[in-house]
């Protein structure tokens, strides 16, 4: 099965797709490439061995315009054809907007000037240096509780906002495989990959609750998470969660 082509989102123009088989026990691929010689654009739709499908999800590979400003907002980014072609006309994606100018001289939070920074952005109704918006953000999502089950004890749900997921992509490395394999073959703990895989988890669930915040949730309830395997000695994360809006049980 494989979806329908749809439009490049660098440069408009429809695209091809073919699928490329690794091996017939390796993960495949479909590769959607761009008409234009010009745009050289290149998407791809990677297996999911552990299910047997495609993801719906495509993620922008390549492009021989590096200057635009989409490939420096979505690049590897993994979105749903819909989300593509919405991109394509133009209409970018809840939660992606495009970055306004803000007119503040300096930071509203610590003060510096503006020169003296790499930029502002708008958090919380003020106009925030790098630093100061990191603070913010992790002080937010730090209120987000996350939970595998489908409710939070003493809270009632009043809203649900929107199912998120989190897709994240890992590289084993070589000498995680060859550490991985003897401790195998002594029946120990692979240490290298437990710390790859934990941190990947929890750059997840991070990520998740960064996606509440901006959605104006209060908690991610039913969380999932899943591995699979690809080829070429990675591993995908997948966390799924449903965003809600709660209010202290009466």
């Amino acid at each position: 099965m494989t979806l329908k082509d749809f439009n490049c989102p660098i440069c408009g123009k429809l695209t091809d797709s073919f699928e490329q088989k690794k091996s017939v026990t390796k993960s495949q691929k479909i590769i959607y490439s761009c008409k234009s010689t010009e745009c050289g654009s290149r998407l791809i739709q990677e297996y999911d061995s552990k299910n047997k499908k495609y993801f719906n999800t495509i993620f922008l590979e390549e492009t021989k315009r590096k200057e635009n400003e989409i490939w420096q907002l979505y690049r590897y980014k993994r979105l749903t054809p819909e989300q593509w072609n919405n991109i394509a006309e133009g209409h970018l994606i809840a939660g992606e907007e495009r970055k306004q100018e803000i007119k503040a001289d300096k930071c509203e939070v610590c003060g510096k000037p503006k020169s003296l920074l790499r930029g502002l952005v708008e958090l919380g109704g003020k106009a925030c240096c790098p630093q100061c918006a990191e603070i913010y953000i992790n002080e937010e999502i730090s209120k987000i509780p996350i939970t595998t089950t489908l409710n939070i004890d003493g809270y009632k749900i009043i809203k649900y906002i929107e199912i998120e997921s989190i897709e994240i992509v890992i590289g084993t490395g070589i000498f995680s495989e060859i550490g991985g394999g003897i401790s195998d073959f002594f029946g120990a703990r692979s240490t290298a990959f437990e710390k790859k895989l934990q941190k990947a988890k929890q750059t997840a669930f991070k990520a998740l609750k960064y996606k509440a915040v901006k959605r104006g949730g209060d908690a991610v309830v039913g969380i999932d998470v899943d591995y699979t395997e690809f080829s070429g000695n990675r591993i995908g994360l997948i966390v799924n969660g449903t965003i809600v809006k709660l209010e202290p049980d009466s």
